[in-house]
């Protein structure tokens, strides 16, 4: 697995990391009543989609899910520049999600790098080889 990929995945990481605790400090109201171990497992499900996206781009190589991961993080900076006028969350929770929009953007660029390139290529011809067996 080439270096930026590894990046990539710890980038990630700590992005999500970083997003769970920026979430402490912003209050939010639930629309209803639900209760605790709904939400609990609502983020744990979140999470869970996240991070096997995240595996199926580093490693599995799949190209579907890195086109994904690229126009699934576009949204989410382009939401995060709309919401910068009305964010009235506190200052900490907006550094900390300038930041984490910062370490995806850099994720995706590393997606696109020569040795990625590469990698990726590499897991089609490994497919051609074993067709053409």
């Amino acid at each position: 697995m080439p270096n930026s990929i590894k990046l990539f995945e710890k980038l990630t990481i700590w992005s999500l990391v970083l997003g769970s605790i920026s979430s402490l400090f912003v209050p939010v109201e639930a629309p209803v009543e639900v209760s605790a171990g709904f939400v609990l497992i609502a983020v744990l499900v979140f999470f869970g989609l996240y991070i096997g996206l995240m595996l199926l781009v580093s490693r599995q190589r799949s190209v579907i899910a890195k086109w994904i991961w690229i126009i699934l993080h576009v949204w989410i900076t382009i939401r995060v520049i709309i919401d910068i006028p009305t964010d009235n969350h506190s200052y900490l929770s907006a550094i900390i999600t300038f930041v984490t929009t910062l370490m995806s953007l850099y994720g995706i660029i590393l997606l696109f790098s020569s040795d990625s390139k590469e990698w990726f290529i590499s897991k089609q011809r490994e497919k051609l080889q074993r067709l053409l067996r």
